[in-house]
């Protein structure tokens, strides 16, 4: 179906629907409400704001975009999306107290460029952390993956796919 309109409170969908991910219209009747296309930023409460920003700057080659100090807020541009790092003790954090303790991400999965066994060993040096790729599927097919942690032990898994 082309479109999915609402009417009310209810989504009404038209022929010839693009799916993404090779999904068809003959799921029972569902009507997709939006179609996702990449990650745009995801947000991780921190109590060690700088470490956190040295890590995904060293590992990731981020790069600080926008920082506001009173929010405790610290936005990175991580290849096509931003990562955001709020600290606890900022502004932002305490308006949503009631998050503060909860662990609502289980893991972050980022699609990196086909690294080398050489560059996987110096990795998992410099990092401390053994990394032991293994097949997963992803938003793109099957591809090797590992899980790193950063400083504050968020799991991260990073994906690669076969060259185009």
């Amino acid at each position: 179906m082309d479109a999915p309109l609402l009417f009310g409170h209810q989504w009404i969908c038209f022929a010839e629907r693009h799916l993404p991910f090779g999904g068809s219209d003959d799921d029972g009747g569902h009507c997709s409400m939006l179609t996702a296309r990449k990650v745009d930023h995801v947000v991780l409460r921190t109590g060690q704001l700088e470490p956190m920003i040295a890590f995904y700057s060293d590992i990731f080659g981020a790069s600080v975009v926008r920082r506001d100090d009173r929010l405790g807020l610290v936005q990175l541009s991580m290849g096509d999306f931003l990562l955001d790092l709020l600290s606890v003790s900022g502004v932002a954090s305490t308006e949503s107290e009631k998050y503060r303790n909860s662990y609502i991400l289980d893991h972050l999965c980022i699609e990196i460029d086909p690294v080398s066994e050489n560059e996987v060993d110096a990795l998992s040096a410099r990092l401390g952390q053994d990394l032991a790729f293994r097949t997963l599927y992803g938003a793109k097919g099957y591809g090797p993956s590992t899980m790193i942690s950063d400083p504050d032990g968020n799991r991260i898994e990073l994906k690669m796919y076969p060259s185009d």
